[in-house]
């Protein structure tokens, strides 16, 4: 992992089994994983600034939207794909029990993620997440 240091946060490529991942982070205090939404990262925000004054704030590309060698992660096909290369990120970085605020479809990503590992989980904040359907109605926005 090769940082690169800012002036409240640092900005790092962590290397997994299948390519690399861009991560910011920044604060401290207890693990903090915010999955952000579809249009890519718009880097680190006044939203992660304000986290970071209680939590350690991670904030990852997700998998394949990065400017990292996105051909590393051409197996991926579903929504359920791109969690569990997210979980290969929480093992690599050392995360458990951890707080996660998915904004968009970054809220569906944790929701996917937390069916296939509630207890990695303390707590999770899903802000208008994509992708939950019920099974009875529809959502409206």
């Amino acid at each position: 992992m090769a940082a690169q240091a800012t002036q409240n946060w640092t900005e790092e490529q962590v290397r997994l089994a299948q390519g690399e991942v861009r991560l910011m982070k920044g604060g401290s205090g207890d693990p903090l994983v915010v999955l952000g939404r579809d249009n890519g990262s718009p880097g680190w925000q006044e939203f992660h600034e304000r986290l970071a004054t209680k939590f350690t704030v991670h904030v990852p590309t997700h998998p394949g939207f990065g400017r990292f060698n996105d051909e590393e992660w051409t197996w991926m096909g579903t929504v359920r794909d791109l969690a569990i290369a997210h979980g290969h990120l929480l093992d690599a970085l050392g995360l458990s029990s951890v707080t996660v605020v998915g904004l968009g479809f970054g809220g569906w990503l944790a929701a996917e993620l937390a069916t296939m590992r509630p207890q990695a989980f303390e707590r999770m904040v899903l802000v208008s997440p994509m992708g939950i359907q019920p099974k009875d109605d529809f959502v409206f926005d």
